[in-house]
């Protein structure tokens, strides 16, 4: 399989070139186009990402508070978009939590994301769980944008497959 192309948020609008032999664009940018087609939107591709949202999803039922804490050096926005899955997926749990931090509130039950910007820092995501007498914390790190190519791979494999939408690179592992 050949990727023949690539398109990110510089290139909005512009022709990407894709034919009918084409089996994957991947798009970074607005996924709108595709809805009507068999297509995977993966607000991460990072499968470390993935797996701390396991863990946290799994730890969320045993906690009362929750904080997820990212960190970049060049940020596009924030909160990222694994910020805003990872916060997605905690209030899908249902559970509330106590209103004692200081955040961007996302989502209705609550959580609090906090987003840091500091020259140097590697792409960070964490996500602590607190109750009495115990604090309980997971954490990724990107130091390179290498590690994201296992989890993308996997995506361009799969969504050829697809026949319909499908919301998260989580689906398909």
């Amino acid at each position: 399989m050949e990727v023949a192309c690539a398109v990110d948020s510089h290139f909005v609008g512009d022709d990407i070139g894709t034919s009918k032999e084409t089996g994957v664009a991947v798009d970074f940018a607005d996924p709108s186009i595709v809805y009507d087609k068999g297509c995977l939107i993966a607000p991460t591709v990072s499968i470390v990402s993935l797996l701390l949202q396991q863990a946290a999803i799994a730890a969320s039922f045993h906690y009362n508070n929750a904080e997820i804490v990212e960190s970049r050096s060049n940020p596009i926005d924030f909160p990222s978009m694994d910020a805003i899955q990872i916060s997605k997926n905690l209030s899908n749990m249902g559970q509330i939590y106590e209103d004692i931090a200081r955040g961007q509130v996302l989502g209705e039950d609550g959580d609090r994301v906090y987003s840091m910007v500091l020259p140097g820092l590697p792409y960070s995501a964490a996500i602590y769980f607190s109750g009495p007498g115990v604090v309980y914390s997971i954490k990724h790190d990107i130091s390179d944008l290498k590690c994201l190519k296992p989890g993308l791979i996997l995506a361009i494999r799969k969504v050829i497959r697809l026949k319909n939408l499908v919301y998260g690179l989580e689906k398909l592992l």
